[in-house]
């Protein structure tokens, strides 16, 4: 089922969304007519944890500040609360494929390469009780050779994500939807 859909930098939420419990109290607190709050709040849940956000290479820390000076209606100091927190759990544990999960556990795993060979410099300073260099040249150069094949099947499990993502918006029989369980679970 497709809760959120992003379409020309506008997020755009169906009906049955505020149905939910997380983000039903979202709704629920906002008491302004026009929801800005509530809305802003998902739209933050969306840059945060949808596998489509561009927001996602981020580290979570990271991720949350970035996305907080690029939505106009926060103000300065403004943390994601529980409820927020909870939502975001919530939209993950019912958004997220085993596909998509492994594509984010390997956005981290390339995260922490990266952050490696950021610091090639110190481990061909470091050095062991002897004096004797820890890391050599080659270590860093096979390393660098190594991001080749990690880009490029990082690019390979991205598109397959965004076909399943594809795939699943577009499934139906006659007019009704599949909801998100009808396939089975795996």
């Amino acid at each position: 089922m497709t809760l959120f859909i992003m379409n020309d930098w506008n997020l755009t939420l169906e009906p049955q969304v505020w149905g939910l419990l997380p983000f039903k109290r979202l709704l629920d607190r906002d008491k302004t007519k026009e929801k800005v709050r509530a809305n802003s709040e998902m739209l933050f849940i969306w840059y945060f944890a949808d596998i489509r956000s561009d927001f996602l290479f981020l580290k979570e820390d990271e991720r949350i500040e970035e996305i907080i000076k690029n939505i106009s209606y926060f103000k300065k100091g403004w943390k994601p609360d529980k409820l927020v927190q909870d939502a975001i759990t919530f939209y993950k544990e019912i958004s997220e494929t085993p596909t998509q999960r492994l594509y984010k556990q390997s956005l981290k795993a390339v995260q922490v390469v990266g952050n490696r060979l950021e610091k090639s410099e110190e481990l061909l300073n470091e050095l062991d009780a002897r004096g004797n260099a820890v890391y050599k040249i080659r270590d860093i150069t096979q390393g660098l050779k190594d991001v080749k094949i990690i880009v490029r099947d990082l690019r390979e499990i991205e598109k397959e994500v965004i076909k399943e993502i594809k795939d699943n918006e577009g499934k139906s029989i006659g007019s009704k939807k599949y909801n998100m369980f009808e396939d089975g679970l795996i």
